[in-house]
C-alpha cells in the first residue's frame, strides 16, 4: 500500500466532513475574523482555546505539546497562561531514567477548562480521567504521547503560521512522503470498539474522506498477545471499519517482524478466552490474511517518533 495515501481504495466519504480537525465551525470563524481585523488580543485568545481543544479531545497533553498545537516553539508558554487562568492543572511525573522519555508535567483540564472546551467544540468527548491526572495510567504515557506528537506533525494547515523553527515544518506540515492529514480522532472520541476488532491508537482523516487507524508499536509483542494484536487489527479491514493500516514503530526488527506478518497469506491464529478467562487456541477458527487487507495495512520505521 502506497503508505498514507492509499490510492488502490476507493475514496470515502466523511460522515461528518469537517470532523476531527483542530478547528470548529465556531473558531475558524473567530479566528477568521480576528485576522481580518489584526486582533493581538483574539488572536491570543483562540490560542487558549485551541490549547484546552487538544487538550479536552485527547484527555491529558504536555505543556510543550500544547505549544506546538498553537505555532510555539515548544516552551510551554501556552500551558503558562492556561494554569494562570485557571483551565487546566499540572500533575509531576518522576523522571526516573532520563531515556524513559517521559514528560516533567502533564496537563489536564479543570473544571473550568472543561467548560469552556465544551463551549467551543463540535462533539462531546467523555473522559473518566478528565479531572484527575492520579487516574491516567503512567505507564501509557509515554506511548500515548508519542501518538500525540506525531499526529500533530502530520496534521495539514498552519493556522497561526509555521514559527515553531523547525526547518522540515513540524506544526501541522506533512513532511516528505508523507500525505496530509486533515483531521483526527483520539480513542475517547472513537466509541465502542466492533467484535473482534481493536480500538486503533488514532484515526487520522485523509483529504478525500478515508479513516486510517493508526498503530504506534514501541514494544515487541509475543505468544497469544502478539495473534491476538495481529488478528484484531486484521479485522479492522476486514470488517470495513477504516480503509487503511499504518503501524509505526522506531524499530527495524519490529518493522521487519509486522511486515512479514501481515502479508497476503500467512496465518491468522484464533485465541479465545475459556471459561476460567484464560487465552486457548481454536485452530479451527485460524484464517489467512486476504491480499486486500495486506494491501491496506503499512508498516513504516520514523526514527523521529
Amino acid at each position: 500500500m502506497d503508505t498514507l495515501i492509499l490510492d488502490d481504495m476507493p475514496p470515502q466519504e466523511p460522515e461528518h466532513p469537517r470532523k476531527g480537525g483542530i478547528f470548529t465551525d465556531k473558531t475558524r470563524e473567530a479566528l477568521a475574523n480576528a485576522l481580518e481585523h489584526h486582533s493581538s488580543y483574539e488572536i491570543g485568545r483562540l490560542k487558549m482555546i485551541l490549547a484546552l481543544i487538544w487538550t479536552y479531545r485527547w484527555g491529558y497533553s504536555t505543556p510543550t505539546i500544547l505549544d506546538l498545537v498553537v505555532g510555539g516553539n515548544g516552551h510551554g508558554n501556552i500551558a503558562s497562561r492556561l494554569l494562570k487562568a485557571g483551565y487546566i492543572e499540572r500533575f509531576g511525573i518522576y523522571l526516573g531514567s532520563r531515556f524513559d522519555a517521559l514528560p516533567r508535567w502533564i496537563t489536564v483540564l479543570t473544571p473550568d477548562g472543561v467548560r469552556e472546551a465544551e463551549a467551543n467544540v463540535d462533539h462531546l468527548v467523555h473522559h473518566l480521567h478528565r479531572h484527575s491526572g492520579e487516574r491516567i495510567q503512567r505507564s501509557n504515557l509515554v506511548h500515548d504521547l508519542r501518538v500525540q506528537r506525531f499526529t500533530l506533525r502530520n496534521l495539514s494547515g498552519a493556522p497561526f503560521g509555521n514559527s515553531c523553527g523547525h526547518d522540515e515544518g513540524y506544526l501541522f506540515v506533512p513532511r516528505k512522503g508523507v500525505g496530509k492529514v486533515v483531521g483526527f480522532m483520539s480513542p475517547a472520541e472513537l466509541g465502542e470498539v466492533s467484535l473482534g476488532s481493536k480500538l486503533p491508537d488514532a484515526v487520522w482523516l485523509m483529504p478525500d474522506g478515508k479513516r486510517l487507524a493508526i498503530e504506534v508499536e514501541l514494544t515487541a509483542k509475543w505468544g497469544w498477545e502478539f495473534d491476538i494484536t495481529l488478528e484484531r487489527t486484521v479485522n479492522l479491514i476486514r470488517n470495513d471499519t477504516y480503509q487503511g493500516v499504518l503501524i509505526v514503530t522506531r524499530s527495524k526488527s519490529i518493522q521487519k517482524r509486522y511486515e512479514s506478518a501481515f502479508a497476503g497469506g500467512q496465518p491468522v491464529r484464533r485465541w479465545v478466552k475459556n471459561l476460567e478467562r484464560k487465552y486457548v487456541r481454536r485452530e479451527d477458527e485460524d484464517s489467512v490474511i486476504e491480499s486486500r487487507v495486506a494491501d491496506a495495512i503499512s508498516v513504516v520505521l520514523r526514527s523521529d517518533l
